[in-house]
């Protein structure tokens, strides 16, 4: 074993380590739900936006009472002053306001969770499709292990939880 084996272990385990909790998780729903259950008004009720900008979370808690996602049975979406951002790279984001505009949805699988042992369970979000090729953040997810009673945003690194948190009407 060379001097170089131990270390590069070392910073290969770290970064395998490093980037596996999404403090938000725990409530992702693990539960396929169907179009009719997931259908529905979601209003913006969680901010946590602030590495983007400083003070931008109290900025976008300003308008959330009116920002909504409305997805309707027909697969059709409406985003009603919705937080748009643009993306540079896989990890940062710069604001552009509000914004009102349509696309299409469907349910899909968006990723797994663990509670670290052998125990992966998939959880479900949407797929949201728009005319202009724009992508909204990475695996739009529901909330709620019974019912779906929401959709989270992750921006960029989820270990940063980084969020936009809507609640379903």
């Amino acid at each position: 074993m060379n001097r170089w084996t131990a270390p590069c272990l070392a910073s290969a385990s770290l970064l395998l380590a490093a980037c596996q909790y999404n403090p938000h998780a725990h409530r992702f729903s693990k539960r396929q739900p169907t179009v009719e259950e997931a259908a529905g008004t979601y209003v913006l009720t969680e901010a946590l936006v602030d590495t983007v900008k400083t003070g931008l979370s109290a900025e976008i808690k300003d308008y959330a009472a009116t920002s909504r996602i409305i997805l309707r049975h027909d697969g059709s979406a409406k985003f009603v002053r919705f937080p748009d951002f643009s993306r540079a790279d896989d990890f940062t984001y710069s604001y552009k306001g509000p914004k009102d505009f349509e696309g299409r949805w469907s349910i899909v699988a968006s990723g797994t969770v663990s509670s670290g042992g052998d125990d992966s369970q998939t959880v479900y979000g949407i797929d949201f499709s728009f005319a202009d090729g724009r992508k909204l953040f990475e695996s739009p997810t529901f909330t709620g292990s019974s019912a779906v009673d929401g959709v989270i945003f992750t921006l960029g690194d989820p270990d940063m939880g980084e969020i936009l948190g809507f609640k379903k009407q």
